[in-house]
């Protein structure tokens, strides 16, 4: 999976510098929540078919709430922008 960028994108995380495997994460972000958008390979979409998990990793001490989703997040008047 990769994250990607999309419409109501208003801000990137950068990787910090000494984290490998870290890419930069487009998000959407208002001060209450914040939005990524991720993209499964056609790989990454028969692991998810036939083993039927992923695997959410935080970096730190503690687990801030989190979820995942596959519908969108967002109102309709927001799908353009």
């Amino acid at each position: 999976m990769r994250p990607i960028d999309f419409a109501q994108q208003n801000i990137t995380f950068l990787p910090p510098k000494d984290m490998e495997n870290c890419e930069s994460l487009p998000v959407y972000r208002d001060g209450r929540e914040i939005i990524s958008c991720w993209r499964f390979s056609f790989k990454d979409i028969l692991k998810v078919i036939f083993k039927r998990r992923i695997w959410l990793h935080i970096s730190g001490m503690s687990q801030p709430p989190v979820y995942l989703r596959t519908e969108f997040p967002f109102t309709k008047e927001d799908k353009n922008g």
